[in-house]
């Protein structure tokens, strides 16, 4: 779930373009700690909104019900279980 509102594409080449080593962004950084590699190719939007707010509890909610083994980043917001249980209820996937 990207927070920016803009572009998927236009956003995908940001990160694509954070990776290099200078100066690093956070996907640079994140990718060399966690020793993975992403994937631009399987971009896939989970959910749309138009307020900045609920993209980015959207955000918060997909990366916190992510399966295990996945790795994704932190989110910029974070939620507790039971608010996550709340926001199941009415995520409207796309």
């Amino acid at each position: 779930i990207g927070q920016a509102g803009r572009c998927v594409n236009v956003r995908a080449r940001e990160h694509c373009l954070s990776r290099r080593p200078s100066p690093p962004g956070h996907l640079a950084v994140h990718s060399d700690r966690c020793m993975c590699s992403p994937v631009f190719t399987e971009i896939k939007i989970l959910a749309r909104h138009h307020t900045r707010v609920t993209r980015q509890i959207y955000d918060a909610f997909f990366n916190a019900t992510f399966i295990e083994d996945t790795c994704v980043s932190a989110p910029s917001v974070a939620l507790a279980n039971d608010k996550v249980a709340s926001v199941n209820k009415f995520v409207k996937f796309v």
